[in-house]
């Protein structure tokens, strides 16, 4: 990651072929993948849903942003508090009535248009969505 004097993100040092290149764009946009498996971002970046279950797979933990964090001084990451959450997935109910929060299977679309019903999980279930 290339910065400029005032430590703003301007380009990357790439290897092509066996030779190391510096590419100067003035922006960089960073495209590396999720980071909902990781909880521990999930707090710093969108608390709001950091307790939720993740459909995410074990290999969304962000690494990108840990690259950047670590290797650029004082760099700002943006609208990393917008993440998606589904509503249908399969959560694994414990006998405590707890949710565990790992990730889990998320549900298609197919079901609820095959009839399935949406429904609270409290001890008198009650239908919340239309299919």
């Amino acid at each position: 990651i290339l910065t400029d004097k005032r430590d703003h993100v301007v380009g990357v040092r790439v290897e092509r072929k066996g030779q190391e290149a510096e590419d100067v764009f003035g922006v960089v946009v960073l495209a590396s993948g999720g980071f909902c498996a990781s909880r521990e971002k999930l707090e710093k970046y969108s608390w709001e849903v950091s307790s939720l279950p993740t459909t995410n797979g074990g290999w969304a933990t962000g690494d990108g942003l840990t690259l950047v964090e670590n290797a650029v001084k004082g760099v700002r990451l943006r609208d990393l508090e917008h993440v998606q959450v589904h509503p249908t997935s399969f959560v694994k109910v414990e006998p405590d009535g707890s949710v565990r929060t790992e990730s889990v299977f998320l549900a298609p679309e197919a079901l609820r248009g095959c009839g399935a019903l949406l429904l609270t999980t409290d001890s008198h279930p009650k239908r919340f969505a239309d299919a």
